[in-house]
């Protein structure tokens, strides 16, 4: 994994590798590093940024090395999403105050600019193909999820979600799905949530049996139309595994408290980051890696961007 990590009174990033119980240090900025995230080839990415909060993606392998340009030759600009596909396309979402680009090309290569839009936007997603990006405005507006196709170096609005009858989430493509490019989402309606998706040619379909009746927040497994979702009701968390196919609801056993963040993992396996107010850290059922100086990173996450979004609540590293 990457995390983020107090150093010496700010924020870096952190590979740790679970095998081993290695932790290392990827980044050494004078104003800090928020945000990070890992590839499908194990590649590190992290957001070199000033005090403005601008900058530019960078990556080098999990084990170390070069620091490599996600993309050439952009501008600096505001963290509005990254996304790499299985074959090795990049998406990078840049704000500049006033509007928002999406940059797409291949990995460490020239970046070209397929979308603009007025205002802030968040890239949420690419095909595993990289044909198809999704792009996140407002959750009630007309343009709450907007799809781009990509093909012979064009790109093109393929389709367009809105959110006025009910808010609109988008929460990323299916990994590996036969189909390519069905994409995750979060809808509501008559005050309850409920799980979504959307496919080319088959267009937005409600998943009206797997409705909650507070927010809840979703991922794709690696494998199969299986979805773990994640949902906060009465200061307590739950997770379940809800099958597409099946159009079955399971829970998934945890204990009880906070959920911060949960991700399913190769073989039915689920990692989910767990605090309450009654267990001292120690007690905690795996601790998080410790890193050369730890404690709670002394900046908060950003909202509205590509990481985690929650800032560290221990005296230890929390993964984003």
């Amino acid at each position: 994994m990457a995390l983020a990590a107090d150093a010496d009174g700010r924020c870096e990033i952190f590979t740790w590798d679970a095998r081993t119980g290695t932790t290392r240090r990827v980044t050494d900025s004078r104003d800090g590093t928020l945000h990070c995230a890992v590839d499908a080839d194990a590649r590190v990415w992290w957001f070199a940024e000033d005090r403005s909060g601008r900058g530019r993606w960078y990556f080098q392998d999990f084990g170390g090395g070069p620091a490599v340009p996600g993309l050439a030759g952009l501008r600096p600009g505001l963290p509005y999403g990254l996304a790499v596909s299985d074959t090795g396309t990049a998406a990078i979402g840049l704000g500049d105050g006033r509007r928002t680009t999406v940059h797409l090309g291949t990995t460490g290569g020239p970046g070209r600019p397929v979308l603009t839009v007025d205002g802030a936007a968040l890239l949420t997603g690419i095909s595993p193909t990289g044909r198809l990006l999704a792009v996140s405005g407002p959750a009630g507006s007309d343009r709450a999820v907007t799809l781009v196709g990509c093909s012979d170096g064009e790109a093109a609005e393929v389709a367009r979600l809105s959110g006025r009858r009910g808010r609109l989430w988008a929460l990323g493509f299916a990994p590996g799905a036969a189909v390519d490019g069905e994409l995750l989402l979060v809808q509501e309606a008559d005050e309850r949530y409920l799980l979504a998706s959307w496919t080319p040619g088959g267009g937005l379909r409600s998943h009206d049996w797997c409705r909650f009746d507070t927010e809840i927040t979703a991922r794709w497994y690696p494998a199969g139309r299986r979805v773990l979702v994640r949902q906060d009701r009465h200061g307590r968390s739950t997770l379940a595994t809800a099958d597409l196919d099946r159009c079955t609801l399971t829970t998934v056993r945890t204990p009880p408290g906070t959920l911060l963040d949960a991700a399913p993992h190769p073989g039915d396996d689920v990692h989910y980051l767990w605090t309450d107010t009654t267990t001292p850290r120690s007690c905690a059922p795996r601790p998080a890696p410790g890193c050369p100086r730890s404690a709670a990173c002394p900046r908060p996450f950003p909202a509205g961007t590509a990481t985690c979004g929650r800032p560290a609540r221990t005296d230890r590293c929390t993964p984003c």
